[in-house]
């Protein structure tokens, strides 16, 4: 698969598309046909493909579609305010998002068939509805869904249940019609092909000529939360779970996960707290250079014990393509090599290809630091040969 960074979403999507489930399976070999960029994919390439897919799919550059739409809890979702041929919209850009839509399934597929890493935390409500798009969820499951990913709003709606519980007069009308706004992502490109656009929808049949008021309110917020949650997305999520079992081959396999753990297995952990660490040091490979300078590998540990679990994954993405730790008691494939002929006032090098980190020999933990926190944030992707 030879990619260009600048058409990369829409480049891997057409090519995903038209594989057959024993090539989604094998995964890509990713090339990066860039001016000026080589790179050996020994599973670096690939691996940095991954994580730049799904982050690209929630905030596309200039002229690409949006497929993903962050949630208040900085999570994931399907934009719902694309056209979708399954939600009545027979155009050509309609069936186009429900094909993307399929593809990245597939991409996300092949990324659990091949123990890869997305760098992205979907919302946890989606997850269930690919899990079991049938189920009808209840108010009380709806809610504390909401709560833990939008609390603002899920304040403002239990809120009015709390006020029209305690009510004496039910027939108050509340300034509300049984409608919904559905709003599209801010920073949204309008002039993207089929780009997301705001539209108000009616919750039941008639809904923008019924006041909401105290007696009905309880149905107004379940009738909400359903459309939230389900129904305004639902057209995304069949055609992103037909392509996540394109890969998978069986439905089964989807119901034996929990959302959760099927995050877990999409995404690993972007928390390196204390103890993955501890994962991450112990399953260390070190080059023979390396053992040969425990002082300058110690530097390196301590480093990441004062830095912030952000920039540990940092490093962790400039030594192997994605700043996540993978699922399970296991730390990253992660190797440390030194090249003790290096000027020490050089920054660290790295090649994701095979996840090695390379070190200068540095005299102090505190220009190991320095070193390493220029060397994560200068901003540059790309791959080169060394």
């Amino acid at each position: 698969m030879t990619l260009r960074r600048d058409n990369m979403v829409e480049a891997v999507l057409d090519s995903v598309h038209t594989a057959s489930q024993a090539q989604l399976r094998r995964g890509p070999r990713v090339t990066f046909s860039d001016d000026g960029e080589i790179g050996d994919d020994q599973g670096g390439v690939t691996r940095e493909m991954f994580a730049e897919m799904a982050r690209r799919c929630a905030a596309p550059q200039p002229g690409e579609v949006r497929l993903l739409k962050a949630t208040a809890a900085n999570r994931v979702q399907p934009e719902p305010c694309v056209p979708m041929a399954d939600s009545g919209d027979g155009s050509t850009q309609g069936a186009k998002n429900a094909r993307d839509y399929r593809s990245f399934g597939r991409v996300c597929g092949m990324a659990l068939w091949t123990s890869e890493l997305l760098d992205v935390t979907f919302a946890p409500y989606f997850l269930k509805r690919v899990i079991d798009p049938d189920r009808h969820y209840s108010l009380e499951e709806n809610g504390a869904d909401l709560s833990e990913e939008d609390p603002e709003l899920w304040r403002s709606l239990s809120g009015m249940l709390k006020a029209a519980e305690a009510s004496t007069d039910k027939g108050e009308e509340l300034g509300l019609t049984f409608e919904r706004t559905i709003s599209a992502s801010e920073d949204a490109d309008p002039d993207a092909a089929g780009a997301p656009a705001a539209r108000t929808v009616e919750l039941v049949e008639g809904g923008s000529e019924i006041p909401v008021t105290h007696e009905n309110a309880e149905l107004f917020v379940e009738k909400y939360l359903h459309h939230k949650m389900s129904l305004s997305i639902l057209p995304q999520v069949r055609a992103f779970r037909e392509g996540l079992l394109d890969v998978l081959g069986d439905e089964l396999l989807l119901t034996m996960f929990t959302g959760a753990e099927l995050q877990q297995l999409l995404g690993g952990t972007d928390a390196i707290d204390t103890d993955a660490l501890q994962r991450w040091r112990r399953d260390t490979t070190l080059s023979d250079d390396a053992r040969g300078n425990e002082n300058i590998v110690d530097f390196f540990w301590q480093s990441l014990d004062v830095m912030s679990e952000d920039e540990r994954g940092k490093v962790l993405a400039f030594a192997t393509g994605c700043p996540r730790m993978p699922l399970g008691p296991r730390g990253p494939t992660f190797v440390l090599n030194l090249h003790p002929h290096e000027d020490p006032n050089a920054l660290p090098t790295a090649h994701t290809c095979t996840n090695t980190m390379n070190l200068p020999p540095y005299d102090t933990d505190k220009v190991m630091l320095e070193k390493l926190r220029v060397a994560i944030n200068v901003g540059i992707s790309g791959f080169g040969l060394a």
